[in-house]
């Protein structure tokens, strides 16, 4: 956009924006590089190798068209934006190709070149998106993904509606009262339902989870089989099993120093035997952890146990520490608790 600005205007010209706005990829790149050279962090699934491949387009494809395309109560979309969005961007498509194939082309309006160019880029981050692991639209963790191209298709639908008014006064009425309609009849029996709250499994398990470490005196340190991102907006120190796993050492140094007062960790438990027997889900595994439940809830089909770290096994390099699960009494930190079989 801004080398069109610089040959419509016929010189180079630098405004404080302009000189600012590439600085803004930095924190970007080292993101990234972070990212890639962590494959932990990519939260693969089983079978899973790449984040990015071939394989992922055809049920991306599949889901990304059932939630624009959805008209029931369970997908945070809108059938209306989806509908008359789609007809503007043929319309759209149309008027570029007339444009392109006209002898005379008169200049593109900037409004319209910037809207266009932006609109490209949602475009391709959509299409690239469509090739990720974990970018299915219809799951509603992923849908987030959704919302650039719904305002590319808000905004082309309000230029479409403008332009037929041209030539039939009451489109714009017409789309308004169709809006309202949808509002009415679809969105708040939608959001009375609940629907989204109440499936939401993983949120309600946050949410309990939050619920019980504030009834912890603290300070704590949290770690977590899912996201950190929430508590630490919710001013929780935390950090994933994962590293956990990586980390024992500096847990057992800083429980010893006297940082936190309590390591809670958060597991999932899953059926081991014909019997209906629990046991933690081996992704959810601290080895070098001694670990005393302190709650426990289900929530659909699965279930989530809070335990703290009542005790740190230090493992001889190369050889395994076994597993701790429940003590009767807890250790002093670095005792070596009897062996408790693996669930």
């Amino acid at each position: 956009v801004v080398m069109a600005g610089w040959i419509r205007a016929g010189r180079l010209f630098l405004t404080w924006p302009a000189i600012f706005a590439p600085l803004l990829l930095a924190p970007y790149a080292w993101h990234n590089r972070v990212l890639s050279a962590t494959p932990m962090l990519w939260q693969l699934q089983e079978g899973q190798t790449s984040r990015f491949s071939l394989a992922y387009l055809e049920g991306n494809l599949e889901s990304a068209w059932t939630f624009f395309f959805n008209f029931g109560p369970h997908l945070a979309n809108s059938g209306y934006l989806s509908v008359l969005g789609a007809l503007a961007t043929v319309w759209a498509l149309a008027r570029a190709w007339r444009w392109a194939r006209s002898p005379c082309r008169p200049p593109i309006p900037p409004e319209i070149f910037g809207f266009a160019a932006f609109a490209a880029g949602v475009i391709a981050n959509l299409a690239v998106i469509m090739f990720y692991y974990w970018s299915r639209l219809d799951d509603v963790i992923a849908s987030r993904f959704a919302l650039p191209i719904c305002l590319v298709l808000a905004l082309v639908m309000g230029i479409f509606v403008r332009a037929c008014d041209r030539w039939w006064a009451p489109a714009s009425r017409l789309a308004a009262t169709g809006l309202a309609l949808w509002v009415a009849g679809w969105c708040i029996p939608a959001i009375a339902r609940h629907t989204y709250t109440s499936q939401n499994l993983v949120m309600q398990e946050l949410e309990w989870e939050h619920e019980e470490l504030g009834r912890r005196p603290g300070p704590l340190l949290f770690v977590t089989n899912k996201s950190t991102i929430p508590f630490v907006l919710w001013r929780i120190p935390t950090v994933i099993n994962g590293v956990a796993r990586q980390r024992t050492e500096q847990i057992a140094y800083h429980m010893k120093e006297g940082t936190f007062r309590e390591v809670i960790v958060a597991q999932a438990l899953r059926p081991t035997s014909a019997a209906g027997e629990m046991g933690v889900d081996p992704d959810d595994l601290l080895p070098n952890l001694r670990l005393e439940s302190i709650a426990h809830k289900r929530f659909g089909a699965r279930w989530a146990r809070l335990s703290r770290v009542v005790g740190i096994i230090s493992a001889p390099a190369g050889k395994d520490a076994g597993v701790g699960d429940t003590l009767a009494a807890p250790p002093t930190i670095g005792s070596a608790p009897s062996p408790v079989p693996r669930p």
